[in-house]
């Protein structure tokens, strides 16, 4: 595991990238778009920021296709950031493969870590072969044990899936986002839930903590909001893809337990 950073400011800053979709050779492309050139364009607009970023968490379809080269080929690219990238696995993704070619210097998989003094819970949401996610008996025991261990400290959650229903398409889901929630509502020091998957940046403060989710760096997407509108059998049906609309998300999180975020948006 990444060793804890000594931040001294006022604010932890956390920058969020999730739905990248990469490939493994130069030139490939998901749906017309290179997504490592998406990916490296949202990379050097998080390098620009001030003040500077302290870490990233990068939230799941990470891969398109969950091989070897294409992990190692982000390694290559994440190298080029010089904070500590912590990473989550998406319906996309192989974990076994991650844990493989995702650990180095700066590139870490961990359920958890403490920095400054916030504590993160980095979640494995994946159902293997499947679109939409599930979270284990254990791993909700282990969510409510980490939460009761310092209730001082505050705590932020991220992972793939959303732990609010925002598209009725059942691939769009947390299939027990109910039952997360019940545990999280028992605990004042949960202040976000961060998550990716469905390609666009909505907030939900429905809680009493705030949810979000993340714009992919390879595509936004717009979810049609009635039922009827989706088909099991084509996923488009009910969507709709905009490539020329990507982003990422800042955290500013204070010592307090209390942060700020918002989403940066980038045209291509």
């Amino acid at each position: 595991m990444l060793p804890n950073s000594e931040v001294t400011m006022q604010a932890l800053r956390v920058v969020q990238i999730t739905d990248i979709h990469l490939l493994s050779q130069p030139g490939d492309k998901y749906y017309q778009v290179d997504t490592a050139e998406s990916l490296e364009t949202v990379i050097d607009e998080i390098k620009q920021l001030e003040p500077k970023v302290d870490m990233i968490i990068a939230t799941g379809d990470l891969s398109e296709d969950g091989a070897g080269a294409t992990y190692q080929r982000l390694a290559e690219i994440l190298a080029t950031l010089t904070v500590p990238v912590y990473v989550t696995a998406g319906n996309h993704d192989n974990p076994q493969l991650m844990s493989t070619h995702l650990q180095s210097a700066n590139i870490c998989m961990a359920p958890s870590v403490e920095v400054a003094n916030w504590g993160f819970i980095f979640l494995d949401s994946q159902v293997a072969g499947q679109s939409h996610g599930l979270l284990s008996a254990q791993q909700l025991q282990d969510i409510d044990t980490y939460l009761s261990q310092d209730p001082e400290r505050p705590v932020l959650i991220a992972l793939h899936h959303p732990s609010f229903t925002l598209c009725p398409s059942a691939g769009c889901q947390l299939q027990n986002a109910a039952q997360l929630q019940q545990i999280l509502g028992q605990h004042p020091n949960l202040k976000a839930v961060i998550a990716g998957h469905t390609h666009n940046a909505v907030t939900d403060d429905s809680q009493n903590y705030r949810q979000f989710t993340t714009p992919s760096t390879f595509a936004n997407a717009t979810h049609k909001q009635s039922i009827d509108e989706h088909s099991a059998q084509d996923f488009w049906a009910g969507h709709q893809l905009d490539s020329t609309s990507i982003g990422f998300r800042v955290l500013d999180l204070l010592a307090n337990g209390s942060f700020n975020t918002q989403v940066h948006w980038l045209k291509v």
